[in-house]
């Protein structure tokens, strides 16, 4: 059975989340999510990420999409702020995968970086605080990689490479907690998707269901020429 993991990017568009030294948290989530998307795809995972560009991407949206989804797993991605320093996690109070997969996660992040722990926060209510964790329905996981206004945390984020080793890390992570390992096309090249649908038909059998649900909640709306613009993986 295809296993599915929804990938959410924190922030997007008019809403940069934290910004420090030159950086914005939502262009450093973007990028560590689309590295992670990739990888989670060569090993055969069906992924459906919260965005691919810098755009608005309202949360209640998001957390509507992830649950027409259905994944097995989901994570948002997030860089912090306040003057700690470190990687940091916040998982559903009751434990569960949501704390195994964080777990896994955690292990691979310490071979590189300082691990602040797993948390969790409840509101005034004793519920989880953050929606992404309360509302969605599949275990859920937020990943705060480094401190953007820390100047050790910044060096491991600001490039390329150094984003690549938290992708790495998540990945890693997911995978133990789904059982999966990495699946080889023939001649060595990874299995993925197909790159783009234009209409429902186009989308395979089993993405097709969600698709549909999508487009008749209206949080799939495609392109002004009625093609559904769609990629399953990289751009709902």
């Amino acid at each position: 059975m295809v296993k599915k993991v929804f990938i959410g990017i924190g922030h997007g568009g008019s809403d940069p989340g934290a910004v420090a030294n030159g950086l914005k948290e939502s262009n450093l989530a973007l990028d560590i999510g689309v590295r992670l998307n990739k990888l989670l795809k060569a090993a055969g995972v069906f992924t459906l990420i919260s965005r691919t560009a810098d755009v608005d991407d309202d949360l209640s949206d998001k957390i509507g999409r992830c649950n027409v989804f259905n994944p097995d797993l989901a994570i948002d991605i997030h860089i912090n702020s306040g003057g700690g320093i470190g990687w940091e996690a916040f998982v559903y109070s009751g434990g569960g995968t949501s704390k195994l997969l964080a777990q896994n996660i955690e292990q691979e992040v310490k071979k590189f970086t300082l691990s602040r722990g797993l948390k969790t926060r409840l509101n005034d209510s004793g519920a989880d605080y953050f929606g992404f964790i309360r509302q969605v329905q599949a275990p859920s996981v937020i990943l705060e990689a480094a401190f953007i206004d820390n100047a050790k945390d910044v060096e491991r984020i600001k490039t390329g490479e150094g984003r690549q080793k938290f992708a790495d890390a998540y990945a890693a992570g997911i995978l133990k907690t789904l059982g999966v390992k990495t699946v080889q096309a023939e001649g060595g090249g990874a299995v993925c998707c197909k790159a783009s649908y234009k209409t429902l038909e186009e989308v395979p059998e089993y993405g097709r269901a969600i698709v549909k649900k999508l487009i008749d909640k209206g949080l799939l709306k495609g392109y002004a020429d009625s093609s559904l613009g769609l990629n399953l993986s990289e751009e709902l």
